[in-house]
C-alpha cells in the first residue's frame, strides 16, 4: 500500500468518478446524474442552513430559559424543551456527517475537485 499523497488522491477520486460517471454513453443517463449531484450538493448546503438554524433555536431557548423569572432556574419540563432542541441539532449535524461519508459526490470537500 503506498502512502503517497497523490495516489491516495487518485484513488479517491476513482471511487468518486464511478459513483456516478459523468462520462456514461447514454446522454439521458449522463444528465441525470449530472442533475443528481447537482440535487444533492443543493440538499447538503440545506441541511447545513438547518443546523444553524437549530443552533440558533438552542442559544434562542436557553436564554429565553435563563432570562425569565425565576432568573437562572429552570424546571423539569425546561429541561426537557432544552435537551430536545439539543437533540435535534446534533441528530441532524450526525446525519449530515453521514451523508457526506456514504455519498462522497456530496461531499462539500470533493466539489472543487477538478473532473476528469
Amino acid at each position: 500500500m503506498s502512502t503517497d499523497p497523490e495516489t491516495s488522491r487518485e484513488q479517491r477520486h476513482q471511487l468518486v468518478h464511478d459513483e456516478l460517471p459523468s462520462e456514461h454513453d447514454d446522454p439521458l443517463i449522463r444528465t441525470l446524474h449530472r442533475v443528481i449531484r447537482i440535487a444533492v450538493k443543493v440538499l447538503a448546503v440545506l441541511m447545513v442552513l438547518v443546523i444553524l438554524w437549530g443552533v440558533f433555536d438552542v442559544i434562542y431557548v436557553l436564554y429565553q430559559l435563563l432570562t425569565s423569572p425565576p432568573f437562572l432556574l429552570m424546571e423539569v419540563s425546561d429541561i426537557f424543551r432544552l435537551f430536545g432542541a439539543f437533540m435535534v441539532v446534533l441528530t441532524s449535524r450526525s446525519s449530515s456527517t453521514s451523508v457526506y461519508t456514504s455519498a462522497p459526490t456530496s461531499c462539500p470537500s470533493n466539489w472543487s475537485s477538478p473532473r476528469r
